[in-house]
């Protein structure tokens, strides 16, 4: 029996952008939690406490950091032909 092992691909203090993250994670098949140093109990970050990772099995990591390099390029585009 093999044992399972996560991997950090992403840190944002957004909750947006970890959600956002995850649906693009889940639309491909890979699974991802939140893993965060303190609990959701305030509506904004304290000097880093609100820090939230997103972690993939290790075996899908690769695949997940490589959609997140594609979107994120995607997302500067789209931003850079907005601002023309």
């Amino acid at each position: 029996m093999s044992e399972y092992k996560e991997e950090i691909i992403m840190e944002t203090y957004s909750p947006w952008e970890a959600s956002l993250i995850q649906n693009l994670l889940q639309s491909y098949d890979i699974p991802s939690r939140f893993v965060r140093e303190v609990p959701d109990i305030l509506p904004f970050t304290i000097d880093g406490l609100g820090k939230i990772r997103i972690a993939v099995p290790s075996d899908k990591a690769e695949e997940a950091k490589k959609l997140l390099q594609d979107f994120q390029s995607k997302k500067e585009t789209t931003e850079e032909q907005n601002n023309i």
